[in-house]
């Protein structure tokens, strides 16, 4: 892999050197990028479905030996014979289902997505094909889209609209800091963040959930944990630079905007959801900030006890828990 290789590592001098915020991050990421381009150039690959690969040399030779039995049974009138055949078939079968169910096992389990690898299999043993109902148009309450030039447009003012519909404007009296003030019983702590280091960034790193979808740099988890071990010091320079400065790269705020379709009918955009494909290196920074939020949150006990979502240790199950709990102590 040319990302591994030491003659293939990421130049650090123009980051340490750069005082700029954005300079630093670009001349990183086109570093990057630039020997990821060079060491994974692209090629067109033909996909091919097998779904006769769990049949081994050994069942290839069995099935050449019923066939033989075969022939000698339709030209011969021993029941042995005979008998011996049928004994043979439902021994292979036998071998047969097995080796499908080890094959397809092993497959799901190692597969990251177990829920789509199932399907996959259960599409290929049935025969059923996927329907590709293509859209010709789009539609809303108002308005129709026949152009596949300007359906992705008509498709974000369509969101802008709802956006804007359902955007909340605050009074201008409204102060968030002063009532966050009042309901804190102490004067509110200033926070203070703490420099992260290479090793935190290879931790943080080897946490994220192992996938090949990308933003619009290409750059997967994948092939961020592939490299981790060389691009660990310039990134965490980088968020160190990030924390002292205030100021998040600009490069890690585009987004690659997706409209996935939900049910019903393909031709209503109220039918799609948007989902956004965000770059692999913004969720290492992004995390580091979090867990420095977290943890000053924590310490200061700023988080109410009844506040069970984003947090380690606690779900909709503990919700329900302590909400059924104190319904039975109220009963008692």
């Amino acid at each position: 892999m040319g990302l591994t290789s030491p003659n293939l590592q990421v130049p650090a001098n123009n980051v340490f050197e750069n005082k700029d915020m954005n300079s630093m991050y670009n001349s990183f990421l086109n570093t990057y990028l630039r020997i990821f381009y060079s060491s994974f150039p692209l090629k067109k690959m033909v996909r091919k479905t097998n779904g006769n690969a769990w049949i081994t040399m050994g069942i290839r030779n069995s099935c050449k030996h019923k066939r033989e039995l075969y022939l000698l049974c339709r030209n011969s009138n021993d029941p042995l014979l005979q008998n011996y055949y049928k004994r043979y078939c439902r021994i292979l079968s036998n071998v047969i289902r097995e080796a499908k169910r080890y094959y397809f096992s092993k497959q799901i389990v190692n597969s990251n997505n177990k829920m789509q690898t199932i399907w996959d299999i259960t599409r290929l043993l049935t025969g059923i094909r996927i329907r590709n109902d293509d859209v010709n148009q789009l539609n809303t309450h108002n308005n129709s889209n026949h152009d596949f030039q300007t359906m992705p447009d008509f498709i974000n003012n369509f969101f802008l609209s709802i956006t804007r519909k359902n955007h909340y404007v605050s009074d201008k009296n409204d102060n968030f800091a002063a009532y966050l003030n009042l309901t804190y019983n102490e004067p509110y702590p200033n926070m203070k963040y703490q420099y992260t280091s290479t090793k935190e960034i290879k931790k943080i790193i080897s946490t994220l959930k192992s996938k090949n979808s990308h933003g619009y740099d290409d750059v997967s988890v994948n092939i961020l944990k592939s490299s981790s071990p060389y691009i660990s010091s310039p990134l965490s320079h980088i968020c160190n630079k990030m924390l002292s400065m205030g100021i998040f790269p600009d490069r890690l705020k585009y987004a690659l905007v997706k409209p996935i379709f939900k049910n019903g009918d393909k031709s209503d955009v109220s039918n799609y959801r948007l989902i956004s494909l965000l770059p692999t290196f913004s969720k290492v920074f992004e995390k580091v900030i979090y867990v420095r939020i977290f943890q000053h949150l924590s310490n200061n006990s700023i988080l109410i006890d009844e506040q069970f979502g984003f947090r380690p240790k606690s779900s909709t199950m503990t919700a329900a828990y302590s909400l059924i709990n104190e319904v039975l102590d109220a009963l008692n």
